[in-house]
């Protein structure tokens, strides 16, 4: 932003303690895109001088070039490229959500369009909210990002959520965790900077829940399930074969191997998570108990009861189709 009178030497402090002062008000500027003749020049320098930047802005345009130095870091130069007028931009983002089984993190690659001016945390409310089939979503309708907001001069990010988000988070320490690393690793990612503040109403979230370090062994994962009834992740357990592990949910195990990203369908580790497809029906096997089958799709024994409308126990035989939806 720039203070009237748009006159050279005029200068004022910002909220955090910076001066602003115009330097001049006639200097030509090379860009990538073209050289302006006139522009205005704009120096910031920090409160405590460990940083300054000097930013150039031409009228009917707006900033067309940027030169920030960083104690400890040097210059950074940001230039005008082109103008594409009623022109939305593509960016592929990637966003990360947890499974329905607390297993791990899953990454979506997923296409945007921005047009000038957009609000980006209106984007990514909507795609926190919208998690694929599987997976869960990392808040509610009611919840609204208050404010989310890069910091250029020392690469941070600070994201704080209305109090509605407060329904998604419980005493569940895992689920808290997965769900603080999700939006982590989305920030991360777009911002490309891992200094990132991550509040409820101003509270750090920190404070507010418990929210443990990731598990070196938690590998992040590609979800690649598109277009299935019902999606549910698997643990390998001790002695479980792929072959086996298909057999049980009726999917080839080559497809369950190219899924997963397995080279070698004859080797799998204990505790590796898979992604799994299902029509949504499960033929009930010998050994088989509603206990275990619930625990394997991520819903409750209740649920299971009222989605097959069961009233008695003596029903469930092998080779009974359990619908999971």
């Amino acid at each position: 932003m720039i203070k009237d009178p748009i006159s050279k030497d005029n200068i004022w402090i910002l909220s955090d303690g910076s001066k602003r002062c115009i330097t001049n008000i006639d200097v030509k500027v090379q860009t990538q895109f073209k050289l302006y003749d006139s522009a205005i020049e704009v120096v910031t320098t920090a409160k405590n001088n460990s940083q300054f930047s000097i930013n150039y802005y031409v009228l009917g345009i707006g900033l067309v070039k940027s030169i920030y130095y960083i104690k400890k870091k040097g210059f950074l130069f940001f230039e005008l490229e082109d103008i594409l007028e009623d022109t939305p931009y593509l960016k592929k983002i990637k966003f990360y959500y947890p499974d329905k089984n607390l297993n791990t993190i899953w990454s979506v690659e997923k296409p945007i369009i921005f047009n000038t001016n957009d609000d980006p945390s209106i984007v990514f409310s909507k795609e926190f909210e919208s998690s694929p089939k599987g997976l869960l979503p990392l808040i509610n309708r009611n919840t609204v990002i208050n404010k989310m907001n890069y910091n250029l001069n020392n690469n941070s990010v600070s994201i704080d959520f209305s109090k509605d988000i407060l329904l998604n988070l419980n005493n569940n320490s895992e689920y808290n965790t997965l769900f603080y690393y999700s939006i982590y690793n989305t920030l991360k990612d777009f911002y490309n900077t891992d200094n990132i503040s991550i509040s409820i109403e101003g509270m750090p979230i920190k404070k507010t829940f418990n929210i443990s370090p990731l598990s070196h062994n938690l590998t992040i994962q590609n979800w690649k399930i598109e277009n299935c009834k019902y999606p549910f992740t698997y643990v390998v357990k001790d002695n479980d074969t792929l072959i086996d592990i298909s057999k049980k949910f009726n999917i080839s195990y080559l497809k369950l191997a190219k899924l997963n990203n397995i080279e070698n369908p004859n080797i799998i580790n204990k505790h590796e998570v898979l992604q799994i497809y299902s029509s949504g029906i499960y033929l009930l096997k010998e050994g088989d108990s509603l206990k275990e089958i619930a625990s394997m799709f991520g819903l409750s024994i209740e649920e299971l009861i009222k989605i097959n409308n069961i009233s008695n126990l003596d029903v469930l035989k092998p080779g009974l189709k359990i619908r999971l939806c």
